[in-house]
């Protein structure tokens, strides 16, 4: 009998244990739900966000349908209306230059790439058919007087590291003369190569290789 007793009193105690946890676990529930009830997207930031989204996707598909930032100096304006006369081809350096110019924002350290130039594999011979970037990057920086800029080259791993080094200097510096050539002040041209050092793709593959062997531009000073 006794024992009957103590099985009741344990079976309820229990039963008032778990009504206890499922109570608890309901207000926290509904105490959740409270809180993310009261979440509210401001309109104006949501805004801010979709075209910021908007902006990033035009400029990766075609910089010159964006507008010219009202928060410009008149000066950059007018170079920026000079360039859109440009016909810069998609995708190409003029072409990313004009998308980061009329944005409006520039930071120190921005990044740009020669999409279509080309040197014969191994060498510092620039396909002259190919150069017609260097072109665009001269009618910028004629455009922007105060544009200074690095040319940083990079190869695959095709040659030894040291040659590689050598042979991405060497272009840097081919691009670098002929933009001098063209009438921009040495001063505002930095060249420097890094061979095989920097790698953004795998050398395994050739896919790799292409991507690896490429010259970026820095950005040190714009306006």
């Amino acid at each position: 009998m006794k024992n009957n007793f103590f099985n009741i009193t344990c079976a309820l105690s229990s039963i008032f244990v778990l009504g206890l946890f499922a109570s608890a676990c309901k207000t926290e529930k509904s105490n959740a739900t409270a809180e993310t009830a009261k979440i509210v997207v401001d309109p104006n930031e949501q805004k801010r966000l979709m075209d910021s989204a908007a902006r990033a996707e035009v400029i990766s598909y075609d910089p010159s349908k964006l507008p010219i930032s009202e928060n410009l100096p008149t000066e950059v304006k007018t170079a920026l209306r000079n360039l859109e006369t440009k016909k810069f081809s998609d995708g190409s350096l003029g072409q990313q230059f004009l998308g980061f110019a009329k944005a409006g924002h520039y930071d120190f350290g921005d990044k740009m790439k020669f999409l279509n130039l080309k040197f014969t594999r191994g060498t510092a011979d620039i396909q002259e058919s190919s150069a017609v970037e260097i072109d665009e990057l001269a009618d910028v920086m004629m455009q922007f007087p105060k544009l200074k800029i690095v040319l940083e080259s990079h190869t695959d791993n095709e040659l030894k590291p040291a040659k590689s080094e050598q042979v991405s200097q060497a272009r840097a510096d081919a691009i670098r003369a002929k933009l001098v050539a063209k009438g921009i002040d040495e001063a505002r041209i930095k060249a420097q190569g890094f061979g095989q050092k920097f790698p953004v793709g795998d050398n395994s593959r050739m896919e790799g290789k292409l991507i690896n062997d490429r010259v970026e531009i820095q950005i040190l000073r714009f306006i």
